[in-house]
């Protein structure tokens, strides 16, 4: 499901909230509507996003929550004049395995693993900017220092602000965002 939370003074922003659980849980509250609430403060337009959480297999999780991702994305820019928002500053934020789908949402945001329907969808899903927060599973718990195959950043990756702390360890390994953030700096982004 897709929660809109409108700010009273709206800039025109729009952000996909992803809260973090493992992708077993969603931990809506704190990395999710509070987020929200926060973020409307600033005049940013938050849409709480309830993606599927399968378990996880290993570092490969399932489809459906990149499916739910650029489904929302392509929600928001429908209903954007609707909503107040600029359908050019429509973003992605998510904190942990929320940051994770918020990783793999701008890197891999066309390709479609479902029918897309243009009614619900947008041709280009790739958000304007991304915002992943301690982000999960960007590396094996045996090399925290080589990104996962899947973590190709190329010349039509969006702007990103990585958001991690130096001793952060284990799934959410901060040299995995260090690692991101070198893969940009090679193309100029």
């Amino acid at each position: 499901t897709l929660a809109i939370y409108k700010p009273e003074k709206p800039n025109g922003t729009a952000v996909i909230v992803c809260p973090g659980g493992g992708y077993h849980i969603l931990a809506i509250e704190h990395e999710g509507t509070q987020v929200c609430e926060y973020l409307n403060t600033l005049g940013v337009t938050c849409a709480l996003l309830k993606y599927r959480v399968p378990a996880r297999a290993k570092e490969n999780p399932s489809k459906e929550p990149l499916q739910d991702a650029q489904r929302a994305i392509g929600l928001v820019r429908h209903h954007a004049s609707e909503w107040g928002i600029k359908p050019d500053h429509v973003g992605i934020l998510g904190f942990s395995a929320g940051g994770h789908l918020t990783v793999m949402a701008a890197l891999h945001a066309n390709e479609r693993t479902y029918a897309v329907d243009p009614s619900l969808d947008v041709e280009d899903a790739t958000p304007n900017f991304a915002v992943p927060v301690y982000p999960a599973y960007l590396v094996s718990k045996e090399d925290t220092f080589t990104l996962l195959p899947d973590v190709k950043v190329t010349a039509k990756s969006p702007p990103m602000c990585l958001v991690h702390a130096g001793d952060d360890k284990g799934v959410t390994s901060a040299s995995a965002s260090a690692l991101l953030y070198l893969e940009y700096k090679k193309l100029g982004l």
